[in-house]
Order: structure tokens, then sequence, then C-alpha cells
């Protein structure tokens, strides 16, 4: 039993070596996206990744900031309908309260703002950011 730890080790040293030159490799071949969209997306990609400052960073970004009516995915999802799914209540305030965007706007499937914030799946994001479309908006 003592002798696995030594013949595992290799292994595993030699494929983390791998591992970290691929990942090296893949964003020289392929660099991650870096439109607007693309970093406002990733910025809420979900709950549990949720970075309201990078999004509201994109969205008050002085040389390429993001079109807050453009749609950002093949859903017709815009950028409060992003914000709000992903209970990013500090964004749909910057874009319905201070840019004047409206909250009843549906998205491809007809999905407002608020239908979004319902289904969240971060409850307690998902209820700031309701009660914000209902009570602030």
């Amino acid at each position: 039993k003592t002798a696995t730890p030594l013949v595992v080790q290799p292994f595993t040293i030699m494929f983390s070596w791998a591992n970290r030159h691929l990942e090296k490799l893949s964003e020289t071949l392929a660099p991650p996206p870096s439109t607007p969209q693309h970093r406002f997306l990733a910025a809420l990609a979900s709950p549990s990744v949720r970075d309201e400052n990078a999004a509201l960073a994109v969205l008050n970004d002085p040389v390429e900031p993001l079109d807050p009516y453009a749609g950002l995915n093949q859903r017709g999802m815009t950028a409060v309908h992003v914000a709000a799914a992903g209970g990013a209540a500090a964004v749909v305030r910057e874009l319905v309260l201070r840019r004047g965007v409206a909250i009843e706007s549906a998205d491809g499937e007809g999905m407002t703002a608020l239908h979004h914030a319902g289904a969240c799946g971060d409850p307690p994001s998902a209820l700031a950011t309701a009660r914000l479309l209902l009570e602030e908006c």
C-alpha cells in the first residue's frame, strides 16, 4: 500500500503539467471572447458566479459599452433580463432607474425581467430583485 502513492504521484504530476499547458494553448488558439456582450454574460453567468461590479463595469465602459437593448443570446434576452435572471439587483437598478430601460419588455419567449427574477436559482437574490422591480421601478 505504501508503494501506490509513489506510482500514482508521477502520473498526477504529469497530468497536472499537461493540463496547464493545454489551457495555455487553448487560450492562444481561441482566446475567450472579449465583446461587451460576452463580458456581461460571463459576469452574470449564474448566481454562484455573479460579479455585479464586472457587469456594471461593462455597462459603464467608456470605450466599448454594452447596448442595454441588444439581444444577448438566442432567446432574445437583453441586459435587464440577464441581470434579473442572475439575481443582480444592483445591475437591474442601474439599467432601469438610471438608464430608463423598460421592465415590461419581453424576451423572445415572452418573459419579462420579473419572470426572470422569479426563476433565479438563488432565492434571496430572486426576492431582492423581484422586490426592486415591483416596488422601485
